[in-house]
Order: C-alpha cells, then sequence, then structure tokens
C-alpha cells in the first residue's frame, strides 16, 4: 500500500476502522443500551453546559472499546502535539549526543585532519576544530579516551632503545624452534602486499610474521603518524630479526618544516625526505637486523608515476648508505616492456588482474606477486627455502 493510499485511508476511517459515520451510530446505540430512556442523566455538581456522562464511571469521549478510551477525534487532536515535542526531544538528544562525541574525540579528529595535505581546506577544517579541542583539553574530555585506551593496551607507549650492543641477528641459522621474526609495515599499499607476505612466508615452516600498515601514512608527514617513534616500541616488544618495508603512496606530497612549506620535488625536500629515510633504516638495522626495503611498482599516472620513481630512487641510494638493507626493485615486476599494465600473464600465460582500479593498489594476484619475489630476496638472504606458489 502507498503512502498516498495510507493517508487516504486514515484520513476515511477512524481508529476502530470505521467510517465516520458508522462510528457515531455505533456510540449512539452503546449509549442508549447503558442509559436508561436512552438518555443521559446529569450527575450533580455538573454545571448547566457541561457534557453528558454515561453511569458506571465511564469518562466522556469512552466508546465500544470499554471505559478510559479516548475516542479517535480525541486522540486525533492530541497526537500531533505529542508527537512534535517526542521528534524535538529526540532531535536535541541527538544534537546533544553528537556534540558530546565530538568532544570527546576532538583530539583524534584534528590529528587526522592535520595529516591532510597542506592548503587552504586543511587550514579552515584545523580552524574551525580549535574551539572544540580548547573546550575538549580544558573540560578534561580526553580523559576518558586515554583511560579506555591505556585499559585496552592500545595508549602509545614511547620507548627509547637502550645504548648497548644487543646480540647480532644476522647471520644465524633459522629453525622451526628458531623462526625468522619478519617485521612487516608500510602505508596502504603494504595491506595487500603484506597479507599475501604473511601467506607466503607461513607456508616456509620457519617464519614468523608481523604485518603492521597505516592507510594514509609515510615518512613525509610525522606529525600525523610518527612512524620512527612507533618502530622503536615495536624493536622493543616484538625483536624482529628482518623488516620489509613499503612507504611512498603518500609521501608525494609539500611538508612543513623549519617554519617554511618545502616543495615536494624541491632540493630541500629530497633532502629532508632522504634524512628520514635514512633515520627509518639506522634504527631498523641496529642489533645487525636486516631490512628489505621495497620500492613502489609502476604507477598509472604520469605525474605520480614521476613521484614514485624519485622515492625509489632515494630508497635505493639510502640502502646502499646503510649496511644491513636491502632494496627490492618492483618497478619492472608489474610492468610489461616498462609501460604499466593492469593485466599480466601468469605462470600458465594467462592474463591476470594485477592492480585496483585506482592505478596504484594491488590486487591479490599483484600482493602475491610482489610478497614471492621479495620473499625470494630474504630467503636467500637467511638460507631458507622459498616456497614455489
Amino acid at each position: 500500500m502507498t503512502d498516498d493510499v495510507r493517508r487516504d485511508d486514515d484520513q476515511g476511517r477512524s481508529a476502530h476502522g470505521l467510517q465516520p459515520g458508522a462510528f457515531r451510530k455505533a456510540a449512539r446505540r452503546f449509549a442508549e443500551r447503558a442509559i436508561p430512556g436512552g438518555k443521559s442523566q446529569r450527575r450533580r455538581g455538573r454545571g448547566e453546559g457541561a457534557p453528558p456522562e454515561p453511569p458506571g464511571g465511564a469518562r466522556a469521549g469512552d466508546g465500544p472499546e470499554g471505559p478510559g478510551r479516548r475516542s479517535a477525534a480525541g486522540r486525533s487532536s492530541r497526537r500531533p502535539a505529542s508527537r512534535r515535542s517526542s521528534a524535538g526531544a529526540a532531535l536535541a538528544a541527538m544534537l546533544l549526543g553528537f556534540f558530546l562525541a565530538g568532544l570527546l574525540s576532538a583530539g583524534a579528529i584534528e590529528k587526522r585532519v592535520s595529516g591532510q595535505p597542506l592548503g587552504t581546506g586543511r587550514t579552515v577544517a584545523l580552524a574551525l576544530l580549535k574551539p572544540m579541542v580548547f573546550l575538549s583539553n580544558g573540560l578534561r574530555f580526553d580523559r576518558p579516551t586515554d583511560v579506555v585506551d591505556t585499559a585496552l593496551g592500545r595508549k602509545e607507549r614511547h620507548h627509547e632503545l637502550v645504548d648497548v650492543k644487543p646480540a647480532a641477528k644476522w647471520p644465524r641459522d633459522v629453525t622451526r624452534a628458531k623462526p625468522l621474526r619478519l617485521y612487516i609495515i608500510g602505508d596502504s599499499m603494504a595491506g595487500v602486499f603484506g597479507s599475501s607476505l604473511v601467506n607466503v612466508a607461513r607456508k616456509t615452516g620457519v617464519v614468523k610474521t608481523r604485518l603492521d600498515y597505516k592507510v594514509s601514512s609515510g615518512l613525509s608527514r610525522p606529525d600525523f603518524y610518527d612512524w620512527p617513534q612507533h618502530i622503536i616500541d615495536v624493536l622493543v616488544e616484538f625483536n624482529p630479526d628482518a623488516t620489509v618495508v613499503l612507504f611512498g603512496a603518500n609521501d608525494g606530497q609539500n611538508v612543513y618544516h623549519g617554519g617554511k612549506v618545502l616543495t615536494v620535488g624541491s632540493h630541500a625536500w629530497k633532502q629532508l625526505y632522504q634524512r628520514r629515510v635514512g633515520r627509518a633504516m639506522r634504527l631498523l638495522t641496529r642489533g645487525r637486523r636486516r631490512v628489505y626495503w621495497v620500492g613502489n611498482p609502476i604507477m598509472r599516472d604520469s605525474g605520480y608515476r614521476s613521484l614514485i620513481a624519485m622515492m625509489n630512487a632515494i630508497y635505493s641510494a639510502e640502502a646502499r648508505r646503510h649496511p644491513g638493507v636491502v632494496y627490492v626493485d618492483t618497478w619492472a615486476l608489474l610492468a610489461r616492456a616498462g609501460s604499466y599494465a593492469e593485466y599480466l600473464p601468469d605462470e600458465r600465460g594467462h592474463p591476470v588482474l594485477m592492480r585496483g582500479e585506482d592505478g596504484i593498489h594491488l590486487s591479490r594476484a599483484g600482493g602475491d606477486r610482489m610478497a614471492r619475489h621479495v620473499l625470494s630476496v630474504a630467503a636467500g638472504d637467511w638460507g631458507i627455502r622459498a616456497p614455489k606458489k
């Protein structure tokens, strides 16, 4: 039944399902049966103009459903006001809930917005958030979130690496009893690739993995996500033997440093990014740990492809400066004759989709291809027999 039909039906029928005329006739018959002679009797104390009241305590408006029930007319006359009141209260409660939720998470919202590329939109959003963040901090609304995060183990802990010489991680024999502890980190590109690497490494029987990627992160914007500090935390907690790294998808953007904005690709920008890559490599190679720094594959968009190629060159150059770091090139691995390709032939020559619709991310088949290539490099370094599939 459509809304129009329902509205017409509501107008033509009472709440009892009777036509208005039929309802009045039924009410009249009920009154004639209940009142002798069919006439209403006035009770003492009622005014001359008061409506008649049936005996037995029935109130005005009682109908065929029995005492205490209001008529359909009575209900319909009062319902709109009640509905408006209920709707207003619900809306007010909802708005209050949104406001309180915003105060409780104002700091987290500000952090997400600050991670956006530099520009007018980010500046305006931060300016609009500033009063809410100020109010949240003043009322200490961030306290409940901190308590919950700490209780659930999500509160970020800041460690410092102890200035001692840890036992060398490489070379050593890798066995089932003493598996290779492999740490996998990166941005969104490491999502599919990392999970593929976890699956392929598990088939060796001698590799224990930990996948740790964060969407929209990278090394360009430690103000959004501090990867060096996070790396220190994981080195203390997970104590990996080797790390596979895949960054760069979000790093090709302007950065604010030293009181000014550095344009991506400029000499100052390259120097800063090179220092940040070098710092990450130094942290990850402490204790003669091994690092397999994976270059990004070829990208579809020509401008974005140039940025990725520039950053891959920085990774490769820095890897040569840091003992224990191996640069793993994947550019040609997902290209056809040097050009971007969505589909590539598998081992049987059948075309398989390798990339996502955005021309950046990997399909599962693309992630598997990269994972097998990277694991073969690491397996040769540690004397592990890598699975063929």
